[in-house]
């Protein structure tokens, strides 16, 4: 497992005593710590599924990866909370959070909100007359600039 965006004591650290207990006495030879694991790394491609559509995904820069950690962080505990223990537990707060973690990816791949430290793809901007034009990090080139390549 590679560029998970939350590590598992992220997740843990977030979840009441009673909870952690019961996830210590399961007995279904799967750790709390590995089956977190693998609900981050679920988490971490559905956010890189949504920030793909803008940013170049996985983040790598400090400040991306503190703007997305409690994001993930939030889903995961709530795939956690509800594989685990539905029915056990009240899930509506984790449930919310993750349905506003959903939201938040939703408006970075619409643009609506900007991923500060993340690395942009650029994209195509209307210019004057209706012409079109396409940025580059920071560098804009007009249609029609670029023949003869």
């Amino acid at each position: 497992m590679a560029n998970e965006y939350a590590a598992a004591s992220d997740v843990l650290a977030t979840l009441g005593t009673d909870i952690l207990t019961d996830l210590a006495q399961d007995s279904d030879g799967i750790g709390a710590t590995d089956h977190t694991l693998s609900l981050i790394e679920a988490a971490s491609r559905i956010a890189d599924s949504y920030i793909g559509a803008r940013y170049v995904v996985p983040l790598t820069g400090a400040q991306a990866l503190a703007n997305v950690k409690p994001h993930v962080v939030s889903m995961a505990r709530w795939m956690l909370l509800e594989r685990r223990f539905s029915g056990r537990y009240d899930t509506e707060g984790a449930r919310w959070l993750y349905e506003q973690a959903l939201e938040w990816l939703k408006g970075v791949s619409k643009g609506d909100y900007v991923l500060s430290g993340g690395t942009s793809l650029g994209g195509a901007t209307a210019t004057a007359a209706g012409t079109t034009s396409w940025t580059s990090n920071a560098v804009m080139y007009p249609v029609g600039t670029a023949r003869g390549f």
